[in-house]
């Protein structure tokens, strides 16, 4: 099924698999929205895009800390947990390359996909 415009959008910015990053409006061309916000005055594109992501993240990160809160865990633990947890995942890649006589550098993503998948049986 075609990808139809809504009347109310000029122009859409969209990934390949048509999720909406980016609208100008038909009420206000020239004027484009994120689908969760506003480019501001002086802005471009890329500047709005960058800084609704990172409104997006603080707001993910702040509901994950409440439901941290909701289920009684320390959040801050828990991300010290996970951060050594890849720590040692990581550790683990190295020295499988190191053994190999490589780096990160010469392993494609490939590789080290399968050796993270590896790690995290491992560790």
């Amino acid at each position: 099924m075609p990808f139809k415009l809504p009347v109310s959008t000029l122009a859409l910015v969209h990934t390949q698999d048509l999720r909406v990053l980016l609208i100008e409006r038909a009420d206000a061309p020239g004027y484009w929205q994120s689908v969760t916000g506003s480019q501001e005055p002086g802005e471009t594109l890329a500047e709005t895009a960058t800084r609704e992501l990172a409104e997006e993240t603080g707001d993910l990160m702040f509901a994950l800390v409440n439901l941290a809160r909701h289920v009684d865990a320390d959040p801050e633990a828990a991300l010290r947990a996970t951060n050594a947890k890849f720590e040692r995942r990581f550790a683990f890649i190295e020295r499988a390359l190191d053994a190999q006589g490589r780096t990160l550098e010469q392993a494609s993503l490939a590789e080290m996909d399968a050796l993270w998948n590896a790690a995290k049986t491992a560790t």
